[in-house]
């Protein structure tokens, strides 16, 4: 399950990177705590887990007080501005900030949250639908990341039913050899039909050399590589073969354009799970990646041209998601 001691990597390049781009995070909190409040949760709901795997506990603590304090309703519910890009995607969000309190114990966050969380799971396909009022459509990418925070936060039969949407995702796929349709909508079944301009949200082709959603298979391979870890079940991992084989035809390359960071994420996990090379070297390949993208400040990216709040927010974003990400990397490089 481990590599040789004659081919452990030495980590220090990438640990240093992880700590600018946390360094980074934390010079954008006020001093109550949070970070870029009017942009809302877009700017703060990857945060708490990046600070929490880097040992800032200060400052993680300062944040998550602030949520609790100012953005967490009664019912466990993320009242915070969403936005466009963030009001159809409630159990990502959500999943982040509940995986980030658990990891850092502020318990009472990450509990609340995932009641909230739950509330948003279909409980006969098992996957999440993506907006609080529940009004049809579930996706991939979404119900990984809660099914991923139900795992973390100790809800195990949720997870398990994740695993459950997962399975019927990858069956009722029409060709999976070329194409992996996103959305399932319960009484209607997988998504196939759909304006060509909402094609980034339903699909991910193969051969496709647009910007699209190429972290849909392997955010899948994180949360089952996780989820198998934690149960033994080899059955996860027959459903994660699925979900690899439509990955790879993708090309490492592709993804290496935007989403790598999920990729070395599924990476560090399968290889944990699996003790397979190349996974371990898909999480060095992302590693890198990072390591030579980082911008002086210790950041990653912003959106040239842009509107100036959602370059903002895709700085922060991006940010806390290499920082978080990373970890996961460096489980499986390190040994």
């Amino acid at each position: 399950m481990t590599a040789n001691v004659e081919t452990r990597i030495d980590c220090s390049r990438y640990i240093r990177t992880m700590q600018r781009g946390a360094d980074w995070l934390i010079r954008q909190q006020a001093a109550d705590g949070s970070i870029d409040r009017d942009l809302g949760i877009g700017a703060y709901y990857k945060v708490p887990w990046a600070l929490a795997v880097t040992g800032h506990t200060v400052e993680a603590s300062r944040l998550l007080d602030w949520i609790r304090k100012r953005a967490l309703g009664p019912d466990g519910d993320v009242t915070s501005y969403r936005g466009p890009a963030y009001e159809t995607c409630y159990p990502y969000t959500h999943g982040w900030i509940a995986a980030g309190a658990w990891k850092i114990g502020y318990l009472d966050v990450a509990r609340k949250t995932m009641d909230f969380l739950l509330t948003l799971q279909d409980p006969t396909t098992g996957g999440f639908f993506v907006d609080k009022d529940r009004l049809g459509k579930q996706e991939i990418w979404v119900s990984c990341m809660a099914g991923l925070a139900a795992l973390i936060c100790g809800r195990l039969p949720a997870a398990r039913r994740v695993a459950d949407y997962l399975a019927l995702m990858l069956r009722e796929q029409p060709n999976v050899e070329q194409r992996f349709f996103n959305v399932y909508v319960p009484g209607r079944g997988l998504v196939t039909e759909f304006a060509p301009t909402e094609a980034i949200e339903y699909v991910v082709e193969v051969g496709a050399h647009e910007l699209q959603w190429d972290f849909l298979p392997v955010i899948a391979l994180a949360f089952l590589g996780r989820l198998y870890l934690a149960t033994g079940d080899a059955a996860l991992l027959e459903i994660a073969a699925g979900y690899d084989k439509f990955a790879r035809r993708i090309g490492q390359e592709d993804l290496a354009r935007w989403f790598v960071s999920k990729a070395g994420w599924a990476g560090g996990v399968m290889y944990l799970a699996t003790g397979q090379a190349r996974y371990r070297q898909a999480a060095l390949h992302a590693a890198e990646h990072y390591v030579a993208a980082q911008q002086p400040d210790g950041s990653w990216w912003s959106i040239p041209g842009g509107d100036t709040s959602a370059e903002r927010v895709f700085q922060i974003d991006a940010t806390a998601e290499v920082v978080s990400l990373m970890d996961e990397m460096l489980q499986a490089l390190a040994v």
